[in-house]
Order: C-alpha cells, then sequence, then structure tokens
C-alpha cells in the first residue's frame, strides 16, 4: 500500500547516515514492525561497522546511475521501493552510497517516520503524530508496538495513575509480598491488558521498583 515513510540512521558520533523516502507501507504494521524484526534479529554490531562506510552519492556517480536502465536492480538501496530491506543489505556491506530526502521535504510528503540512533541508543517511530521511543536494549515485541502505535500512551503517568489507585483502593492487608501486590494491581479497574499491552519490560520493571519504594 502507497503510505509513504522516512528512515533515518545516526551512529554513534551522531552523524546522519541513512535519511530514505520509501513509498509503501509506512505504517506501524508494515515498515515499523519489520525494522523492529531487523533491529531484534540483525548483527548491529557488523551493521555500525559498514554503516560508518557509508557516504552520501556524488554528482557523477548520480549520472551513471540515472543512464543505467537497471539501476533498480544494480542499486537497490537507492530505489523508493527498498523501504527496511535497507538494514539487511547494510550489514552485509551492499550499500556504497545512498541519497538523502531533505526532512522538510519527508515532513510534507511522509506519514511514517522512523529513527535508529545508535548516539542515543533508541528507536524511535512515528505514525500520525503517535511517537514511541525504544531503547535498543529493550524492544517491544510486535504486538506491544502496535497497541503502543495505536493510541499514544504516556508509561509515566500510567505508571503514577496506578501506584495513586493503589494507595487509595488498598489496604496493609495486601502489602505482605511486591509478588501479591502485583498481582492485585493487575485487577485495579481491569488494567490487566492495559498493562501487558502498552508497558515494555522495562516500565514494568519500574512500575515494580516504584511500589517497592512506596511501600517499604
Amino acid at each position: 500500500m502507497g503510505t509513504r515513510h522516512h528512515q533515518k540512521v545516526i551512529n554513534k558520533k551522531g552523524e546522519l547516515k541513512i535519511s530514505q523516502y520509501g513509498q509503501w507501507d509506512g505504517y506501524p504494521e508494515g515498515q515499523g514492525v519489520e525494522i523492529l524484526g531487523y533491529l531484534r534479529e540483525g548483527n548491529l554490531d557488523r551493521y555500525q561497522k559498514e554503516l560508518d562506510k557509508i557516504r552520501q552519492i556524488t554528482d557523477e556517480e548520480a549520472k551513471v546511475v540515472d543512464a543505467d536502465s537497471e539501476w533498480k536492480v544494480n542499486y537497490p538501496y537507492l530505489s523508493r521501493d527498498c523501504g527496511s530491506k535497507i538494514h539487511q543489505m547494510i550489514e552485509d556491506g551492499e550499500v556504497k552510497f545512498v541519497q538523502f530526502i531533505d526532512d522538510e521535504e519527508a515532513i510534507s510528503w511522509c506519514e511514517g517516520f522512523y529513527t535508529i540512533d545508535f548516539q542515543q541508543n533508541k528507536f524511535i517511530a512515528d505514525y500520525h503524530g503517535i511517537t514511541r521511543e525504544y531503547s535498543l536494549d529493550d524492544l517491544p515485541t510486535d504486538e506491544q508496538f502496535l497497541r503502543q502505535m495505536s493510541d499514544e500512551v504516556d508509561e509515566t503517568l500510567l505508571i503514577h495513575e496506578v501506584l495513586n489507585q493503589m494507595s487509595a483502593d488498598m489496604n496493609e492487608g495486601y502489602y505482605e509480598a511486591i509478588d501479591e501486590l502485583m498481582t492485585k494491581l493487575l485487577e485495579v479497574n481491569g488494567v490487566e491488558e492495559l498493562l501487558t499491552g502498552y508497558l515494555s519490560d522495562s516500565a514494568l520493571a519500574n512500575l515494580k521498583e516504584g511500589l517497592t519504594e512506596k511501600l517499604y
């Protein structure tokens, strides 16, 4: 489906190495899930070594590409059809040069925006104004990601709301053990599906830590 998207990759030095326009499947269920899949399964050490070798295309090289009737075959990573497939190509050392899309153009054309930032160790997804950030060391499952991208939920606010409800609704009889408290927490106002769907593993860990600090 023709849903335009913009991908960026920033290396550990903070240099923008990829700024790619894509024509197809820019929604979270498409490119978003595919990029996540690569980040979970790919060799990111090798990827980063190859990423640092990539440069922008020169004017002379652009003329050669334009004159090549088979350029989509010979330079697939320059095509608007490439999408998330570029990441495996980078890891495999196939990407020699790239052509950047201007940020202002991307904003005016695209619906989905996906950034891999090795300097901040983050994957950032933005679709129709819903923005989510993930540590590359704590990526969500596809199911978590798609739920989180369907509604903007602030994990910090959700944790505070749940903690406040715990304080108001629960008595000392529930304070015997954190595990019991977590069980009771998941019963409050039917939030079990909300928590498991929206909170990452790190956010759930923060919630447990918050409970510990509040109660002991």
